[in-house]
């Protein structure tokens, strides 16, 4: 049996749903006559969800909710090359289904004009929320790697990725980026587009050197002492990474009055035909208002965020004091040239066409750090 927590507040309580169990909540009067909420676990039955109060908005699980799988295949060709070289290719690929998606069942279907509670599916409540496992996602990707195995005092690895990330939907509560729910719920298909996770191409490098200066390297191999002590047990390392952006969707603009996610309508390209600052993130122009009561054609994660530019390099100094002693001096720099990423979960713009800072940039990655560190092995 497996329990899992779905952290609803629709109720203002917390409560665990445990697949196949559902809850019962009913109205029930205390002594005082005060209305108050019953809570009663059944297995497997239907639910009977505070039928005689006004207008509440209630949450649950679909009872044809099934737990999501992952098929993943992967074909891969190892070659070795003269001089310790390993070149390697492959393909990547898999399939996401049944993941969970929350799913808002008492809204009105069709966008239209007159009062939103009024024509709603169920009139005993206003928002019913509902967990349904009925989202599918798509990945493949090109692998390349160059692998220089260590010898000589060096090593060198290098990975090249390109690949697709395409699906109708993210997680339970959606991703940053990523509204939840669905746009037109008639035609769900019209949700299929980029996942927020999506990164088209990435390149990432890195190498440790040991220097060869020092006893036992190629150079001043017969250096002792204090000398060796200085010049001996050098080494440095880098990791470099970069990558294209993260994909997000345009939100809002459009005026339907069924409760229902809204976007603007696309009319250009986002990604191109703008030049790149924290005030325009991507081309603002290239969306627009639809019509009233008409959905926006904007499709899911059409944004792409800037790429990434990730240099970190350290210096290490080793220096061995006893047979079994050694002791590490460390440098080390974290996005070493100061470049400026925007591409985070944590550093979205806004994306709200509505609003009057769409499009703009209020947040970066961290900055150059540095440290120092001592490091005792034994």
């Amino acid at each position: 049996m497996s329990y899992v927590y779905f952290p609803f507040s629709d109720l203002g309580v917390n409560s665990q749903r445990m697949v196949p169990f559902s809850i019962n909540v009913s109205n029930v009067t205390d002594p005082q006559g005060r209305a108050t909420l019953g809570y009663d676990f059944d297995v497997g039955g239907a639910r009977t969800i505070l039928r005689s109060a006004p207008r509440l908005s209630i949450a649950g699980i679909s009872p044809d909710l099934h737990w999501g799988d992952v098929h993943q295949w992967s074909l891969d060709v190892q070659h070795e090359l003269p001089g310790n070289l390993i070149f390697d290719i492959g393909y990547i690929g898999n399939k996401s289904s049944r993941l969970a998606q929350r799913f808002s069942t008492n809204n009105p279907i069709e966008p239209g004009p007159g009062n939103l509670n009024a024509r709603r599916p169920f009139q005993a409540f206003a928002g019913v929320t509902q967990v349904q496992s009925d989202i599918n996602n798509f990945f493949s990707a090109m692998t390349v790697r160059l692998e220089k195995r260590y010898s000589k005092g060096y090593s060198i690895l290098g990975a090249y990725t390109w690949a697709k990330s395409i699906g109708y939907g993210s997680e339970v509560y959606g991703t940053p980026g990523q509204e939840a729910g669905f746009a037109y719920p008639l035609n769900r298909r019209l949700d299929r587009g980029l996942s927020p996770d999506d990164v088209r191409q990435r390149l990432s490098i890195s190498y440790t050197w040991e220097l060869p200066f020092g006893k036992g390297r190629p150079f001043l191999s017969n250096l002792g002492g204090f000398g060796n002590v200085i010049i001996g047990g050098w080494q440095v390392n880098s990791i470099m990474a970069f990558q294209t952006g993260f994909h997000v969707s345009a939100t809002g603009g459009a005026f339907l009055n069924n409760g229902w996610a809204t976007r603007p309508d696309q009319i250009g390209n986002p990604n191109e035909g703008f030049t790149f600052s924290v005030d325009q993130a991507f081309n603002t122009k290239a969306f627009a208002r639809p019509a009233q009561f008409v959905p926006g054609t904007a499709p899911r994660g059409s944004i792409e965020l800037p790429g990434i530019k990730s240099v970190d390099f350290s210096i290490f100094k080793n220096t061995r004091v006893a047979e079994r002693l050694n002791v590490q001096f460390r440098f080390e720099m974290f996005n070493m040239p100061n470049h400026p990423n925007f591409s985070c979960y944590d550093c979205l713009p806004s994306r709200s066409f509505d609003s009057s800072s769409f499009g703009r940039i209020f947040a970066a990655q961290d900055p150059r750090l540095m440290q120092f560190a001592l490091k005792l092995l034994y």
